[in-house]
C-alpha cells in the first residue's frame, strides 16, 4: 500500500466489532491490490498488543498473516 500507516488510526481506535471486520477483510478478502504489506500488519499486531487483552486474538491474527501463515 502507497500510505503504510493509512489504516493504523483506526487498527488503534476501533471497537472489536469494526477491527473483526476490517482485519478479515484487509487480511483474506480483499483485492490483491489493496492486499496491506507485512511492514504494515507488524505495526497493526503492536497498536492491536498494546490495546490488552480483548485484542489480542487480533493482534496473534495479524502475527500469522505477517509469518506467513494468514493469507
Amino acid at each position: 500500500m502507497s500510505h503504510p500507516d493509512v489504516y493504523l488510526d483506526k487498527v488503534i481506535n476501533g471497537t472489536k466489532a469494526d477491527l473483526d471486520s476490517f482485519l478479515a477483510f484487509f487480511l483474506w478478502e480483499c483485492p490483491s491490490r489493496m492486499i496491506p504489506d507485512k511492514e504494515e500488519v507488524r505495526r497493526w499486531a503492536e497498536a492491536l498488543d498494546k490495546r490488552g487483552p480483548e485484542f489480542e486474538s487480533d493482534a496473534a491474527t495479524c502475527r500469522e498473516f505477517v509469518s506467513g501463515n494468514g493469507a
